[in-house]
């Protein structure tokens, strides 16, 4: 698959990152699955809660990296996933009480990014940052407002796969 990138049609690792988890969040956070999820939850069989979910989820922004380049791919996943989260919130198909749930999750996140100095500047800065834009309802409506930049992922199995 050749995939549109910022640096023509070289490979791109972050774009592949953007391709990777625009994929995997979309699975893991349809709405149908997060509803399904409480219900389970609720009659016992699964030990999992949403709270939990998203805050798993959430913890893997700020994960050790063992390289700059490892700790900017994860800064791009956490921003996928944030927002990701947060656009989960707003779907129709979420039944209102999950999606406070999930916004609780964001609420106490942006808390602990706001609080946390980072590893690295450009780790500080990214916390500060998705902090900022987590406390400030209209600008997180105007970050999902905007046409999802994710790396456009076409349907079915890579050619010849």
């Amino acid at each position: 698959e050749i995939f549109r990138t910022a640096g023509g049609t070289v490979f791109d690792p972050l774009a592949a990152t953007d391709a990777a988890a625009t994929v995997t969040l979309d699975a893991l956070l349809a709405p149908a699955r997060l509803n399904r999820l409480v219900e389970a939850s609720r009659q016992g069989a699964s030990g999992l809660t949403l709270a939990t979910y998203a805050r798993r989820l959430l913890a893997l922004d700020n994960a050790a990296a063992a390289t700059p380049a490892q700790a900017e791919a994860r800064r791009r996943i956490g921003t996928r996933t944030i927002l990701a989260l947060a656009r989960a919130t707003r779907s129709p198909d979420l039944a209102p009480a999950n999606a406070r749930i999930i916004e609780a999750q964001l609420a106490d996140h942006a808390r602990q990014l706001a609080a946390s100095p980072g590893d690295s500047p450009a780790q500080r800065d990214w916390n500060r940052s998705m902090a900022a834009l987590l406390q400030n309802a209209e600008a997180l409506a105007l970050a999902l407002a905007q046409p999802d930049s994710a790396t456009k992922v076409p349907p079915g199995m890579p050619i010849g796969g």
